[in-house]
């Protein structure tokens, strides 16, 4: 009689309490990495101009570009506004269509060239659109 009762508690223990406990475990573990790795892909004006100082920190641009592009984000915008938002330009493309040319540090897959945000604009001297380029 006394082990059917230690057989249920452990049956109990084990199916009842231990498998929702486990699930909850993963579930705030996949939302925590959800929510580091949106994080990563969130752009923030000041810590952009910031890594622009210190090349070590360029990495950090490579982790906000593509939240940045994908959300369409400078497109429209003025020179003046995109100046506002990036900072002054490691350099502006000379020839039409002019481009506004912001370093990105080395590419991490390929240490051979680097990357730079290249922001195109129109005749308007609005942004038409921004890419990524490989030198």
């Amino acid at each position: 009689m006394e082990f059917d009762k230690v057989k249920r508690s452990a049956w109990f223990l084990s199916k009842v309490l231990l498998l929702p406990a486990v699930a909850y475990c993963l579930l705030l573990g996949s939302l925590l990495l959800l929510a580091t790795s949106v994080a990563i892909r969130t752009f923030d004006a000041d810590a952009w101009k910031a890594s622009r100082r210190n090349m070590e920190q360029l990495g950090i641009r490579f982790d906000m570009i593509q939240g940045l592009l994908e959300s369409g984000g400078l497109v429209g915008l003025s020179e003046n506004q995109t100046i506002e938002q990036l900072g002054e330009p490691d350099r502006r493309s000379p020839e039409p269509p002019a481009r506004l040319e912001y370093s990105l540090g080395r590419d991490p897959r390929n240490q051979m060239g680097s990357q730079w945000l290249a922001v195109e604009l129109g005749a308007d001297g609005r942004v038409r659109g921004a890419s990524i380029r490989l030198e």
